[in-house]
């Protein structure tokens, strides 16, 4: 059972969602007579003890990847907090974080204990000037230093800072950014 409000996720052929760009027409019936009035559904969500949201902006079209922190993930991909990142629309910037060949929209990363770094791919899909904005900088510990990496112009932007503007060309590589994360001082 499922509470209201709350959101899923429905896998149907994880061998064609391995690696994008992601193909096949897959299908999930979900009927009315699966609905219920259960009064005693239990809320699934839990935050992360730490969430970071980057929002690439070009012009008014955006979108957005997320980078999480929980005692109870791992490294891999779990199914139960990490969600695959797809191709947005042409024209359209695509920005997620990636593992091997895995693109993620939502990306949660086991408990920051030590420096932890994750890639970060931008398809930018047109040239011109981006921004990258930080959200959710504020569940990090204050001495936890949380740096954008462009490998491009070889620049370190602390995201504590703020946005961080940059030029891109739709023939850039795209996996150009790097995220990284030192653990809280002691």
């Amino acid at each position: 059972t499922i509470a209201p409000f709350q959101g899923f996720m429905v896998r149907a052929d994880p061998t064609q969602l391995l690696s994008p760009p992601y193909t096949g027409t897959l299908s999930y019936a979900f009927y009315q007579n699966e609905r219920t009035r259960a009064t005693n559904a239990s809320f699934y969500h839990t935050e992360s003890e730490n969430a970071l949201a980057l929002e690439v902006d070009f012009n008014g079209v955006k979108d957005i990847t997320r980078v999480e922190f929980n005692s109870s993930a791992t490294a891999g991909f779990d199914g139960e907090y990490d969600a695959n990142k797809y191709d947005g629309d042409q024209g359209r910037p695509t920005l997620y974080s990636h593992s091997s060949s895995m693109w993620y929209s939502i990306n949660v990363q086991p408990k920051l204990t030590q420096v932890t770094t994750v890639p970060v791919g931008l398809r930018p899909e047109t040239s011109g000037t981006m921004t990258i904005s930080p959200q959710g900088i504020s569940s990090f510990d204050p001495t936890t230093y949380i740096i954008l990496e462009d490998k491009k112009t070889n620049t370190f932007h602390d995201l504590r800072a703020g946005a961080y503007t940059f030029t891109t060309d739709v023939s850039d590589n795209q996996e150009r950014f790097v995220l990284h994360f030192t653990p809280p001082m002691q």
